[in-house]
């Protein structure tokens, strides 16, 4: 379900399992730390771990423009939980990631790597040099969504 996204260079909305696909318009691009420990997660484990899978959607934000900070921290990911059961350092990433003075952080897909948007790019590129002095084993990198 992932190959569709990788192939648009932009920021969209997806769908389904990933197949229904919508590209977003990019005004004001998000700052971005990506964070993965070093680890492997098995999709299949972390879905197996989820207690349940009938959570109530959520809610709809603007379908044609990249969601707000705001936005971004009323969503969820319902992996996160399971996956965090499953490799407990995921909540370490998630913290680290939050103590660098991220605006809201996450997990992404069925993990292991992890997200966190700040206000300024130069804030994401300081917050994953300090990230990679504390923990040299994680990848880190900074970056921002591409304007459309």
């Amino acid at each position: 379900a992932d190959v569709p996204m990788c192939l648009h260079s932009r920021p969209l909305r997806a769908r389904g399992i990933g197949d229904e696909i919508t590209l977003l318009d990019n005004q004001k691009p998000l700052h971005l730390v990506l964070v993965n420990p070093g680890i492997e997660i098995a999709t299949p484990e972390v879905f197996g771990k989820l207690s349940g899978k009938n959570n109530p959607a959520i809610s709809e934000t603007s379908v044609t423009h990249l969601p707000s900070i705001t936005e971004i921290s009323r969503m969820r990911n319902d992996l996160q939980a399971p996956a965090q059961l499953f490799q407990p350092v995921i909540s370490e990433v998630l913290e680290g990631i939050a103590s660098k003075g991220a605006l809201v952080s996450r997990m992404s897909g069925s993990g292991a790597t992890c997200f966190g948007v700040f206000e300024t790019l130069e804030e994401a590129t300081a917050a994953c040099r300090t990230l990679k002095q504390e923990k040299p084993h994680w990848w880190c990198v900074a970056t921002n969504t591409t304007v459309a």
